[in-house]
Formats: structure tokens, sequence, C-alpha cells
């Protein structure tokens, strides 16, 4: 009976989370969007959740016909135009628009959150396109006013993994794939202006040999030879391209003895290696400034609410962070360093997290934040007191699950408009400094990869193993296009983000 009490209970509290949250999203709602809200702890959507026969998918199935009958659209074609949901597929962070074939008609874009109906069928049943007249042409008037100036924006770009630097380095075209990359629009590049770089390995390091750190156990020495190898000097053929380079380091993990699991993999910071670890970050800059790379920023930690994946992760709670903030600033400062500290380094929806970070660190510990848009709308989160500080969006990867003959098609359209609203335009709409997507380049397998990381994320460009000539990406263009402005800004002016009549509309264009 107490079961069956709890039970019924719990469900009470689903059905009006799911209620609060159809009337503060109406026609954008999406079931995915919903769940993500419903357990913001999770990175991504539990699988067992999107199972039709969940308890979830049935309550949202419930609702969802009960307000499409109420405004007299009963007929199940309907109601999906209505909900913009889609057939069941895998996850695709990037929501690429597809473009039907046949001239005058289009497809119905993704929506930002990856979502799939639950009445719809499965893979072994793919679902039909879904043909819409395409909009009418307006008139859009915007208002720059050149005396009232923003932020300055850094730029636009990626992250060099030392997957990336692999195959541009490895690649016999590495001139013509740095040069596509780092030389400005105008001379025919993209214009990559600010580049992240792994602190020690990420999910994208070479495999073998496999993941490591800059310093295997208490009693070795520092040592950071590894990305000596090819980071290094990626990166600096990179600044030779762009001198005013911006690089933001970022830990995927503290060394394995550190932590409470032993390993590079999993856990968390163990409270009385907080100092150890501070000093392992200021030798991580030193290392990267001492060969004419100097850190801009350093997150305090990549994804730090994601801690059980298979490849270099660790959590580190908001406490944890403020912690480390106050002893990071100070030792950097003390060493004479001006690399800025950055909090959160997680998604959108994470906001609240984020907020408690900012409230329980002291003034002066954090100098930013930065954000991934994998989950949530630059809206959501870049306001109040986040927005108090600069804002940085440091990653968001499209993924290659979709054929590429259906890219060719026209699906690549919609990858760019995505990524303009959430990672380069939107967000500097509303303060950021700069948007990143993820790995700078990959093969043509999506890698190299370390066993258990993702195997089909896409870089900017792809270089073929075998030595033929790369292929630009759609993100590569949408980064193109944004950096164009930077690249014509002088470096003693610098790019700075005017006021215009956009302002005000930000969250309806993010």
């Amino acid at each position: 009976m107490l079961a069956a009490a709890a039970a019924a209970e719990g469900e009470a509290v689903v059905y009006e989370h799911l209620e609060r949250y159809l009337e503060r999203n109406g026609e954008e709602a999406t079931f995915e969007g919903w769940i993500a809200q419903l357990h913001p702890e999770n990175v991504r959507v539990d699988d067992r959740l999107l199972l039709p026969a969940s308890r979830h998918a049935t309550l949202w199935k419930e609702q969802r016909r009960r307000a499409a009958a109420a405004r007299g659209k009963e007929s199940r074609a309907e109601f999906i135009a209505c909900t913009g949901l889609k057939g069941r597929g895998r996850l695709w962070p990037c929501g690429p628009r597809a473009l039907a074939e046949e001239p005058g008609t289009a497809m119905a874009p993704d929506t930002a959150e990856a979502s799939y109906d639950p009445d719809e069928p499965g893979p072994s049943e793919a679902p039909q396109p879904r043909a819409v007249a395409p909009p009418e042409p307006r008139e859009v008037v915007v208002t720059v006013l050149p005396g009232e100036a923003r932020q300055r924006l850094l730029g636009f770009g990626g992250s060099m993994t030392e997957a990336s630097a692999a195959v541009i380095m490895g690649s016999p075209r590495r001139e013509q794939v740095l040069d596509d990359l780092f030389l400005p629009p105008a001379a025919g590049g993209a214009g990559v202006s600010v580049v992240r770089v792994p602190i020690g390995a990420s999910d994208f390091a070479l495999e073998p040999p496999g993941a490591y750190s800059y310093r295997d156990s208490e009693a070795a020495p520092f040592d950071a030879s590894r990305d000596e190898a090819l980071l290094v000097p990626c990166l600096q053929a990179a600044k030779r391209r762009c001198p005013h380079l911006t690089l933001i380091g970022s830990p995927w993990s503290a060394p394995g003895w550190m932590k409470s699991s032993g390993s590079l993999v999993g856990g968390s910071l163990r409270p009385a290696m907080l100092p150890q670890y501070c000093r392992y970050l200021l030798q991580a800059v030193l290392f990267w400034q001492s060969h004419g790379l100097p850190l801009h920023a350093v997150t305090l930690q990549n994804e730090p609410f994601h801690g059980w994946a298979k490849y270099p992760c660790m959590t580190l709670d908001e406490g944890q962070q403020a912690r480390l903030a106050a002893l990071l600033s100070r030792l950097l400062r003390a060493n004479g360093l001006a690399t800025r500290v950055l909090g959160h380094d997680h998604n959108y929806s994470l906001v609240k997290r984020a907020e408690a970070l900012l409230a329980a660190a002291s003034p002066g510990d954090i100098d930013g934040t930065a954000w991934h848009a994998y989950q949530g709308r630059p809206a959501d989160a870049l306001h109040g007191a986040v927005a108090s500080l600069p804002v940085y969006v440091t990653e968001q990867t499209a993924h290659t699950h979709r054929p590429r003959e259906a890219e060719e098609k026209g699906t690549a359209a919609g990858s760019v408009a995505w990524a303009v609203r959430n990672v380069l335009v939107g967000p500097a709409l509303l303060g950021a400094v700069c948007g990143l997507q993820w790995n700078l380049a990959l093969d043509e397998t999506c890698g190299p990869v370390l066993r258990g990381g993702p195997t089909n994320c896409r870089g900017l460009v792809e270089v073929p193993s075998g030595g033929g000539p790369h292929e630009r990406s759609p993100e590569w263009y949408g980064v193109a296009h944004a950096s164009a402005a930077v690249a014509a800004a002088t470096e003693a002016a610098g790019c700075w983000r005017v006021a215009s009549s956009r302002d005000c509309e930000a969250e309806k264009v993010t």
C-alpha cells in the first residue's frame, strides 16, 4: 500500500511538472526538452525514458492528445504538425534542417534539443519526411547603434584536441588544412581565432597509447612531452597564420592518483588533493606559455556534472569549483599570470548550477563562465548573475550518423542555422565573447577517439587518412561567416559588438 501510494504521488509530481513545462513552452515543447528539465542532472536523455512503453512517454502522449483535441486537431498528422515532433532516431545535438528535393517544399526544422514522438515507429519503420510550405519572404529592418558598444568579441573557432592535431599534422596536405582553418575569410580560410585546448587527455586522444595526464603518479615529475609532439607544433603553425590566436585550456580530469576513482575515468577530486591540483594546473599554464602559446583562460573542469563516461572525466560540484577557483586565481596572480579562471563549462540547461557556483565563489575568484550547447538555449542561461561576468561558449559538436547523401540534398543548411542561433550569433547577442565548435579536424571515421568515446562527432574539416583533399563541414561555413567581422578588425582596436534593434529580440533569435 505504501509503495503504491508513493508511486502515485511521484507520478502526480511528474504530471504537474509536465503541465508547467507545456504551459511555459507551448508550440516549442518537445519530449526530450521536457525530460531534460525533469532530470537536469543528465548530460543526455536516458534512453530508458525514450522507450514508447515508458511511463514518461505515456504521460506525454496523453497530455499532448488532450491539448490537440482541445484545439480540434484530433488527427495524428495534425498532432505531429502542431507539436513539431519527428520520428524516433539517434540524438543529433546540432539539429540540422532537412530540405526536400522537390522545389517549393522544405522539411520542418529539427528543434534545438533533438526530439522524437513516442507514438512514432522505431528505426525499422523509418518515418517519412513532412513537407511544409516555405515561409513567405519578409522584410527585416535592423537599426544599428554604433555609438553603444557592448562586449569585445574574441572570435570563433573550435578545439585542437590530440586527435585534431594528429590528423592535421599527419596529412601530406597539412599546410592547406591549416590555411583553410586559420587564415581569415578574406584569404579563403574559416578565420578561426579562438581555440580550446585539453589539459591532458580528452575523449579525442590517440588510442594507442590511450588516455594520459601530465603527471602519472605522485612521485613522477610534471611531464607534458606528449603534447609537445603534436599539439604544440600544430598550434604554433596556427598562430603563424593567426597571430592574435586566443587559447583556452580545459582539463577533462585531474591525474588519477588525485581522484576518488584512482583513475582518469570517473570519480571526483579528493579534497586533500586540492592544493596539488592547483599547482598541476599552474604548471600546465606555464607549459603552454613557455612554447609561445599563453592561455587566455582556463576552465575549472570540462562538464563537471558528467562523471560517468568511459573516457577521462571527473565530477566537481559547485563547492569544489568555488574552492578550486579561490586557490587557482591567487596562484596564477602570484606567478604574474593574467590567465582567467572560468567556471561551469557545461550545458545551458544547467544554469541553476552555474548560479550556485557564482553564489558560492568570492568576488574576483571567477572571471567568467563557459557554456556548452548540448541542452538548453542561450536565452535560458545567459542572464542575471551569469551575464554580470564574461560568457564563453566553449563546445558544441555536429554528428554524422545521418547519411552523407542526405546532407548533400540540403540538410547542411539547418545545421549552419542551428549553430548560428545557439553557438555563434545568438549567444553573442546575449553577451558571449566567443563561440566554439568541438574538434577542428577529424578523419573520415570521426576519429581518432579513445575506446568508449563518441564515434559520430565531426570536425570543422574532415581530413582523410589516405592523404586526399580535406572536406569542409557545414559548421566550417558557420564559423567562417561569424569570423568575417572579427577578422576585419585590427588587433589593437579589437572587435566590439554594438547595440542594435535586435538586442531586445535576443531571446526570440536564440
